[in-house]
């Protein structure tokens, strides 16, 4: 919340949505043989970073804003993980991504 000055008082100005933190590509359900570029976007706005995880184990981490990674799958134990990301903001709370899952 947030107070702005206005001519003759002042208004309160609160956000109650949690901002959008996406893993792009590669899409839910994916199948990988091959390495893939990895497409991850958290808003800069008060974010203090931004981590992958798989299966809640992370896999990096990163300033806000959006970014290109390469996954070489081959570099995973093979089976099934669930990646998701992890937005943390200034104030300490966290935002998680919808998962994706993939198999390789």
């Amino acid at each position: 919340t947030w107070r702005l000055p206005l001519p003759g008082g002042e208004a309160l100005l609160t956000v109650t949505e949690r901002p959008a933190v996406r893993l792009y590509e590669p899409p839910d359900g994916a199948v990988l043989t091959a390495p893939v570029t990895l497409r991850l976007q958290a808003p800069e706005l008060e974010m203090e970073a931004l981590t992958l995880l798989d299966s809640d184990q992370p896999l990096g981490q990163w300033p806000p804003g959006t970014h290109l990674l390469r996954l070489d799958p081959a570099k995973l134990p093979p089976g099934t993980h669930i990646l998701r990301l992890l937005a943390t903001r200034r104030d300490g709370t966290r935002v998680l991504s919808a998962p994706v899952t993939v198999v390789n």
